[in-house]
């Protein structure tokens, strides 16, 4: 499905490497002229406004495609994803202070509300449930068969983890044969004083996300429906 629907997908996921070309950009600023370092803020809000957009539109379309439709029309699907926005942030707060609370609890009931809320986001984009709703829907979609769900993602991360992992040493491979291993080291040193090198780590990352993104989001899609099939 991931191969299938890249060319649907990277028409959403693109908006993660403007993401990644503004930081890079307002870094570089930055780098010629210090006066000039709040620029970053605007562009850290807008980046976290157009993430959480992106992934909303990324949840409508890969629904319809793990039904077996099309996917959306893109300017009626970025159109539902800002009416969508607010109640999902609330979604989200509500699940990230839930999780939070039971770490502070303890390690292990953070664990447990990590996976038994997992779904809480995408309950809300598919069925329209709000706040605690949602995330008592997530719970009980999990119910019993919290092991199964968490042995899943687990593997699934490190699998994707592995992949990511392998493309960021081919990449700085690619640097060090140009560049030579010296200025490799010198930039790791300067990372967090020299704002350019920065840039250039969030233009990487955001080029990792919007590859990636999808292949995740899918996952649990998949998942997801496989879980309401079998409840």
């Amino acid at each position: 499905m991931f191969v299938a629907t890249w060319g649907q997908t990277t028409q959403i996921t693109v908006w993660f490497l403007y993401i990644g070309l503004a930081f890079f950009t307002t870094s570089l600023l930055t780098k010629l002229n210090p006066a000039v370092w709040f620029l970053e803020i605007p562009v850290q809000l807008a980046a976290v406004v157009i993430s959480i957009w992106c992934n909303i539109r990324l949840m409508l379309a890969l629904l319809n495609l793990v039904d077996g439709h099309k996917p959306g029309d893109l300017k009626t699907d970025s159109r539902r994803a800002w009416l969508m926005f607010v109640p999902l942030t609330i979604v989200g707060l509500c699940q990230g202070l839930a999780i939070l609370g039971g770490f502070v609890l303890l390690i292990i009931p953070g664990i447990y509300l990590s996976v038994s809320l997992v779904y809480a986001q995408l309950i809300f984009v598919d069925q329209g449930l709000r706040s605690w709703q949602a995330l008592s829907a997530s719970r009980e979609l999990v119910r019993d068969r919290w092991w199964a769900i968490f042995w899943r993602n687990l593997v699934a991360s490190l699998v994707i983890g592995v992949a990511m992992i392998l493309i960021v040493f081919l990449i700085l491979s690619v640097f060090v044969l140009v560049a030579g291993p010296n200025r490799l080291i010198v930039l790791s040193g300067t990372q967090k004083q020299d704002p350019l090198v920065n840039g250039a780590t969030a233009l990487l990352s955001s080029i990792l996300q919007a590859a990636f993104l999808p292949l995740v989001l899918g996952f649990q899609v998949r998942l997801y429906r496989l879980l309401q099939k079998t409840r």
